[in-house]
């Protein structure tokens, strides 16, 4: 393939996308036991084969190509979830803990306050990284570009708000 998008080549993509997406779709729900996640790297899959076609030794089988793709869009979806699920726990994991060791509303209010006062402390761009990250489960990125700062500062809202949350919240439940 020469890279200009042709006829030729999107039949050729057709032909690759007929014979090989069942195999690449089974092989990402093995991994991820999730038919939505699947269907997503899969469509990922052959997006980065359609960018990349011309790299390819057309002499070799693709079919272990497009595994190896596949495996490492996978395992980096896989890390993305458990960091996505581990974000939106650190709070709600917290309090569940708390309300699981008591049975009274009112110590779990309690606990709500401390966390809202907690939060007005922090200066609003701060409070803003803080939930995006730990509330709606959003990546660095996904943050910068949502506020329009840089990643790295993004980083430097989320240590510092984080240390203070951290700080105002006790950890030594009933």
């Amino acid at each position: 393939m020469d890279g200009k998008s042709t006829g030729d080549d999107y039949q050729k993509f057709r032909e690759v996308y007929q014979r090989y997406a069942s195999d690449i779709y089974h092989f990402a729900l093995s991994m991820t036991k999730n038919q939505q996640d699947a269907e997503e790297i899969t469509s990922d899959v052959f997006v980065r084969f359609w960018q990349k076609r011309d790299s390819f030794d057309q002499s070799y089988s693709l079919l272990p190509l497009l595994k190896k793709v596949t495996k490492d869009l996978t395992w980096n979806h896989l890390k993305k979830v458990a960091r996505t699920k581990e974000q939106r726990s650190f709070i709600a994991g917290y309090f569940n803990t708390i309300v699981e060791n008591s049975s009274n509303d009112l110590i779990y209010r309690e606990y709500q306050e401390i966390m809202k006062t907690a939060m007005d402390k922090l200066t609003p761009q701060q409070r803003q990284v803080f939930s995006l990250r730990y509330i709606t489960g959003k990546n660095l990125n996904q943050i910068a570009e949502e506020m329009q700062i840089s990643k790295n500062t993004v980083k430097v809202h989320l240590a510092k708000s984080k240390r203070l949350i951290l700080h105002a919240l006790p950890f030594n439940t009933i």
